[in-house]
Parts: structure tokens; C-alpha cells; sequence
């Protein structure tokens, strides 16, 4: 044992040297999976919060009327981008139609919930 402990001294020594940038490669792995874990996570927060403000302007707006027919159109076009809630939004913009079609309500703004549903559909 101890002749082939002598005999590959240089093989061991670097592997000695390779241990600790081994370890350094791990610390930095660890570290980058937890900042992408945490960003992705801040990301969906931030995705959650666009939806439902989105969804404020939408509905409150025509409540209030401080907010223009032509914005509640881009809302409503918006909602296509947020495909992870496209169930609800799908049952949020036919409950509005039918809600906008009892009063008189701009025939855009139906017909752009119209194209919205169509292409949440899909």
C-alpha cells in the first residue's frame, strides 16, 4: 500500500487540488438553483398580481367610471397573455357579458370579450 501511495503522488496531489474545486462548483450550483427557484417565484407573484389588477380595472372600472372604454378593451385583450388562469378568466368575461349585455353597454367592448373567449378557448 504504501509503495503504490508513493509510487502515484503526483495522481493524488491532484486530486487533492480537485476537491476544493469540486466543492466551490457545488457551492455555486447550490446558489444558482436557489436564485432561480426565488426568482421564478417572484416572477409568478408578480404575474399574480398583474392578473388581478387587471381584473380590478376590468370590472370596478365600469362600476366607478373612471376607466375608458378603450382600456377595459385592452384589458380584456390582455387576458389572453395570462394563460395560467385562463379557466376563470374564461367564466369572469361570460358572466361580464352577460351582465354588459342587460344594459347598454358599448358593442366593442362585447365584441372584443368575444374575440377574447374565442382565443381562450383554443
Amino acid at each position: 500500500m504504501i509503495k503504490w501511495v508513493l509510487s502515484h503522488l503526483g495522481e493524488m496531489g491532484l486530486m487533492l487540488a480537485a476537491i476544493p474545486i469540486i466543492l466551490s462548483l457545488g457551492a455555486l450550483a447550490f446558489a444558482a438553483c436557489q436564485y432561480i427557484v426565488l426568482r421564478r417565484s417572484e416572477v409568478i407573484q408578480k404575474r399574480f398580481e398583474n392578473y388581478h389588477q387587471l381584473i380590478d380595472w376590468l370590472v370596478s372600472g365600469r362600476i366607478i367610471g373612471n376607466i375608458k372604454l378603450d382600456n377595459q378593451m385592452a384589458c380584456v385583450y390582455e387576458l389572453r397573455n395570462f394563460k395560467t388562469y385562463k379557466n376563470i378568466s374564461i367564466r369572469i368575461l361570460e358572466g361580464l357579458k352577460v351582465n354588459w349585455s342587460q344594459i347598454p353597454a358599448d358593442p366593442r367592448l362585447l365584441n372584443e370579450i368575444d374575440l377574447t373567449l374565442m382565443a381562450l378557448k383554443k
